[in-house]
């Protein structure tokens, strides 16, 4: 199988994998697991085009914690330009072929329809401006993230883990809610930290191996990352976010 041929596989089990009636979304927001997100073939590609430290990118912003992440975006609606252009073949063709291929529109409605229901009832409700921006990501030691919500562009976020080694289990996304409901709408929805005080933890995705969590946005999809410890440098996920390009920001 060419490297092409294998970004389309890739693509393809991972729609697959979370439009399955196997997902259930659940509490305290909507949201879905699923495991086995990709094909074995599909994963051992992942892993070996996966790009080194030096091959990816501080991310943008002024938070301290960000410091500790790496990114390499493969789309250039946000976050700079796309990294697939530095990567070496046969890497760089796999990664565009994934990219590309999740921005099919058939595919992309079709997940789009699976993950947020509600906004396809009638195909002219779609996001005609809808874009799955794909992020590779390396997080180290020292990485966390607070209860946020996510900025009003982003319709859905899917999250592929990757660990190479299996004692990772804590570096998983946390779900919270407000200590106190009444507070619930004085709280920025924009992406930024609202401080750990404010929220009790209620549920915790473990870091399993080829496992997304698939979280719509929704106003209650508090969701952060408590600080990394004991990754050697090994929390690597690929983030898919289904962005509407006519709301988007450059550091989203």
């Amino acid at each position: 199988m060419t490297d092409q041929n294998l970004g389309i596989k890739a693509a393809e089990s991972l729609l697959s994998s979370c439009t399955s009636r196997q997902v259930r979304y659940q509490q305290p927001a909507p949201h879905g697991v699923v495991d086995d997100c990709f094909d074995p073939a599909s994963l051992a590609a992942i892993h070996e085009y996966f790009p080194a430290p030096g091959m990816m990118k501080p991310y943008p912003g002024q938070k301290e914690d960000y410091k500790y992440r790496l990114i390499a975006p493969l789309s250039a609606i946000s976050l700079g330009e796309s990294h697939t252009a530095l990567f070496r073949q046969p890497a760089a063709e796999f990664w565009n072929t994934f990219q590309q291929h999740l921005n099919n529109p058939a595919f992309s409605n079709q997940l789009l329809d699976a993950i947020n229901p509600g906004n396809s009832a009638k195909k002219k409700d779609r996001h005609p401006s809808l874009h799955l921006k794909t992020v590779l990501i390396r997080d180290s030691d020292g990485y966390s993230t607070g209860p946020h919500i996510d900025p009003q562009s982003r319709v859905f976020t899917i999250l592929a883990y990757l660990p190479e080694r299996q004692r990772l289990h804590a570096c998983g996304t946390r779900l919270y809610v407000p200590k106190n409901p009444q507070d619930q709408d004085q709280f920025l929805k924009n992406g930024q930290d609202q401080g750990w005080t404010n929220f009790f933890e209620v549920k915790a995705i473990d870091f399993v191996s080829n496992r997304a969590l698939v979280l719509p946005r929704t106003a209650e999809a508090w969701h952060g990352v408590t600080p990394v410890k004991g990754s050697q440098g090994q929390r690597k996920m690929i983030l898919i976010a289904g962005i509407d390009k006519n709301l988007v920001d450059k550091n989203q």
